[in-house]
């Protein structure tokens, strides 16, 4: 057998596990939970110690105008 065909043999086999291994697992993240909104600016909102409590919970898609 050529060295360029078991090249090819090990890429097909690779990419077949690689497959396997990427579908096989949930890998569907849904991220629409969890989210508040603030109509306006907020100064250091970018902060992980920022409190939020009283900004209004939402749902995933969200328009602030309705």
């Amino acid at each position: 057998m050529k060295q360029s065909n078991i090249f090819y043999l090990i890429a097909i086999g690779f990419l077949l596990f690689v497959s396997t291994k990427v579908f096989s697992q949930n890998s569907i993240k849904l991220f629409d939970e969890g989210w508040r909104f603030h109509r306006g600016d907020v100064s250091n909102a970018e902060q992980i110690s920022f409190k939020d409590n009283s900004w209004r919970d939402i749902d995933l898609p969200h328009d602030w105008s309705i």
